[in-house]
């Protein structure tokens, strides 16, 4: 009996692969995008294993886009996803409300929560409003003493190499760690000086598991991750980072309930008199009539922490390699900074914004390595992108990576050259979608000007304090992707004090 059901089950295993695999050709067929091969359950995985373990998958659908064109389907396993490159598309997807966040975030949430990041519809509308004030000129510019201040940090740390190679990358990250944690809840972190090592080594945490369950399709169907040592190790990081923040609050909440008690509460006051941290200021808004919540400030806290030293410290590290690679720019940027700032002075947004060449390298660096190769939607409806219909539910992921890499929008797209971005060019010679570091559209980085400034803050003291040189004179970086694209091997550089 048990041998004739063993055959049974044999037998009726490889026609339901047969039926699974024609189900997925008629429905590709009649889509019509093209695409690679998919095979039962398991979708394109075949070939895009190897790109997967080595973290380079960015490469492989950029083959794919050089093969099926700007728009093609992929399957990851039995999951269907539309990429695209295509700018017309792309004007629909980022502007039409009919697309929101994709499924992937949903490895965010643990951190995030039901926070900017990851909301969507009136939700998300409302909080963009709320925090917008937050990125206000007036309060950007009283951050930049704290770029200062932790940027002559790191300096301090820097003269101590006696200009031996350092990888930069773990230095700008504790940088970027304490920066972004004094201007999102008001505290110095003192990650630099090796302070709350449990804190910053959860925020670690949290960053590996999302790239991990990136990376491993598996772990992104929750049950299985929930039976993983990987699961484990964000429940203790993510408990650690929650009583930390919270006692945070706690304290802010109760000193601000005295403020307002003595003074009212008018949040538009408070901008412009004070230096208001992201969490003081949630602190004194509502959202539908009502104070927010704990949860909701710890959410948005958090978002902030994890989101925003990372983007800003991989951006400065590639910035400070190509700076070093490339001496005659390095040379032409220090020119500029010593011809456009007084050193001895205060750094403001104005004199920063006045770095147009600096602009540019920064503007190229983003291009070759921008924070997100792939930017995932949803559709709430059926749609038609191009020439094809679009399934109500279906992922489609904008190719960032693949906008930028591409001959049509660059030429010789695989150059470092600054020099593209000396002249405003017309939106006919190049769409104003084909070039997106911060996304674009109704949900473009509300932290893109915080990013920016403080990124230049940092390259304006370097190098005005070391002439920066690679490590050895043949290092090239190995770029991955672990949810923002960074070096494998670091960023070794030299900084020989001037």
């Amino acid at each position: 009996m048990l041998f004739a059901i063993l055959v049974a089950i044999l037998c009726i295993i490889p026609l339901i692969l047969i039926y699974i695999d024609k189900k997925w050709s008629d429905q590709d067929k009649l889509s019509g995008i093209p695409g690679p091969r998919a095979y039962p359950i398991i979708g394109s995985l075949i070939e895009l294993w190897p790109y997967m373990r080595s973290q380079k998958v960015y490469l492989k659908i950029l083959d794919y886009a050089k093969i099926y064109g700007d728009t093609f389907r992929v399957r990851f396993g039995p999951k269907l996803i539309i990429i695209t490159r295509d700018l017309k598309a792309i004007e629909t997807i980022v502007s039409d409300q009919k697309f929101i966040r994709g499924h992937e975030y949903k490895s965010l949430k643990p951190m995030s929560g039901d926070g900017l990041l990851v909301a969507s519809g009136e939700r998300w509308f409302k909080l963009r409003k709320l925090l917008t004030p937050a990125f206000h000129f007036q309060i950007l510019e009283r951050f930049i003493p704290i770029y200062e201040e932790q940027t002559n940090i790191l300096i301090d740390l820097l003269k101590k190499k006696d200009g031996k190679v350092v990888n930069i990358v773990p230095l700008l990250y504790n940088m970027a760690l304490d920066i972004i944690a004094e201007t999102s809840m008001g505290v110095k972190l003192n990650a630099q000086s090796g302070l709350h090592k449990d804190f910053v080594e959860a925020i670690g945490v949290m960053l590996h598991v999302f790239t991990a369950r990136l990376n491993n399709g598996f772990l992104t169907i929750d049950w299985i991750f929930h039976l993983t040592s990987l699961y484990r190790e964000q429940q203790r990081a993510m408990t650690l980072i929650n009583n930390f923040v919270n006692q945070i609050i706690e304290e802010r909440r109760t000193k601000l309930l005295q403020e307002i008690k003595e003074n009212g509460n008018v949040v538009q006051e408070y901008v412009e008199k004070k230096h208001p941290a992201l969490l003081e200021l949630m602190l004194r808004s509502e959202m539908d009539e009502k104070p927010l919540t704990n949860d909701d400030i710890r959410n948005e806290v958090k978002t902030f922490m994890m989101a925003g030293h990372e983007t800003t410290s991989n951006a400065s590290s590639f910035i400070l390699y190509n700076i070093a690679k490339y001496p005659k720019v390095q040379e032409r940027v220090y020119e500029e900074i010593n011809s456009e700032i007084d050193l001895t002075k205060p750094l403001t947004i104005k004199v920063l914004n006045s770095l147009f060449y600096m602009d540019c390298v920064i503007k190229e660096t983003l291009r070759l390595t921008p924070a997100g190769t792939l930017l995932p939607k949803r559709c709430l409806t059926e749609v038609k992108i191009g020439d094809y219909d679009i399934p109500a539910d279906t992922t489609i992921m904008t190719f960032i990576y693949g906008l930028h890499m591409d001959e049509k929008n660059f030429k010789n797209c695989e150059s470092f050259d600054p020099n593209r971005w000396m002249k405003e060019v017309t939106v006919e010679e190049r769409n104003p979608f084909a070039y997106q570091p911060f996304s674009s559209g109704l949900r473009n980085c509300i932290g893109q000007r915080f990013a920016l400034l403080e990124i230049k803050t940092v390259i304006v003291k370097l190098l005005t304090t070391f002439k920066v040189e690679l490590g050895t004179e043949d290092f090239v970086t190995d770029i991955i992707e672990c949810g923002a694209l960074k070096s494998k091997n670091g960023v070794q550089l030299k900084f020989i004090p001037r």
